[in-house]
């Protein structure tokens, strides 16, 4: 794994291998792409400044459950849930200012 931050850790660790899928509570609920942990980090991965994750195309990001179902499956032993935590709160520091 990855040291230093938690978003670019998960982003670096993740393989894209999909096992997260079927854990996954919101991809279930959807089936959309955008709503897996995979998806979730092809957001990060796009450099995406956590600020402009509002609006359309982004409601995957927001309905993380942040149940760790996917880490409990990943191989590379990604940590989406603190990726996305830590995502969120750049985010409303952002707002903040």
């Amino acid at each position: 794994m990855v040291t230093g931050d938690p978003i670019s850790a998960a982003v670096a660790a993740c393989s894209q291998c999909g096992l997260c899928l079927a854990d996954c509570p919101t991809y279930a609920a959807t089936g959309l792409e955008r709503d897996s942990p995979r998806g979730r980090i092809q957001t990060l991965a796009l450099g995406v400044a956590p600020r402009d994750m509002t609006g359309p195309g982004f409601d995957g990001f927001w309905g993380c459950l942040a149940c760790s179902a996917c880490h409990e499956v990943c191989p590379t032993g990604v940590d989406v849930a603190g990726a996305y935590g830590a995502a969120r709160q750049l985010s409303l520091l952002d707002e903040r200012k």
